[in-house]
């Protein structure tokens, strides 16, 4: 009969030792789960997107055109965190002491920012330059009349440039830059019975500077 009883009590402790430990071995799993979040959000900052520059456009003008008798207008924009393309159209309204030079011109170009960010920072670029004027000038004759002599030039070059644009205050501009570029095209005489020395030295090819200091807004 006592070996009866101490058997049941070897068999209930058995079982009751067996339900203790299922419990531990079900919560296990739950480990790797909690590790594979971790290393999840480790590696999430290595996917991220770079963000675009804040400010990705720019209009501005030239400050010393005016001085030249000319006026001008550019747009630059972003193009990634490093270049930006910029296009510039200007117009001249030189009239000064019987002779008058109008006409306009177009200015696309390539910058590449070498320090700082797009937009901010030393740049060199590459430039295109088409220009098409009126030209006209009074010439005086034996009698002491004048006859107004009229011609166009076009022209066409291009060139490269080093500059150094800030924004200041995520707005203000201000872009001095330097630029040498070579230049070439013809000239026609409207007027018949004149050559093209009538003009001058009027330029039709060779080289030329282009300086600048060119003041907007960013946005």
């Amino acid at each position: 009969m006592k070996k009866l009883v101490l058997s049941f009590v070897l068999l209930g402790g058995l079982t009751t030792a067996r339900a203790q430990q299922q419990p531990s071995l079900q919560q296990t799993p739950t480990a790797p789960a909690t590790t594979s979040a971790a290393a999840a959000t480790t590696a999430a900052p290595m996917g991220a997107v770079p963000t675009a520059p804040e400010r990705a456009h720019v209009l501005k003008t030239n400050i010393l055109s005016p001085l030249l008798g000319s006026g001008t207008l550019f747009y630059e924009q972003a193009i990634n965190s490093r270049a930006s393309v910029q296009l510039g159209v200007f117009g001249s309204f030189l009239h000064a002491a019987g002779t008058e030079y109008d006409g306009f011109g177009l200015t696309p170009e390539y910058r590449r920012y070498l320090t700082g960010e797009v937009l901010n920072g030393l740049y060199v670029g590459s430039y295109l330059r088409v220009q098409r004027f009126r030209l006209a000038v009074d010439v005086p004759d034996n009698s002491g009349q004048t006859t107004k002599v009229t011609g166009k030039m076009t022209t066409l070059g291009g060139g490269l440039l080093v500059g150094r644009q800030w924004i200041f205050g995520q707005r203000f501009v201000v872009d001095p830059y330097l630029g040498v570029g070579y230049d070439a095209g013809q000239l026609q005489v409207s007027t018949q019975g004149y050559s093209q020395n009538v003009f001058g030295t009027a330029p039709v090819r060779g080289l030329s500077l282009r300086p600048g200091i060119s003041l907007g807004f960013a946005f």
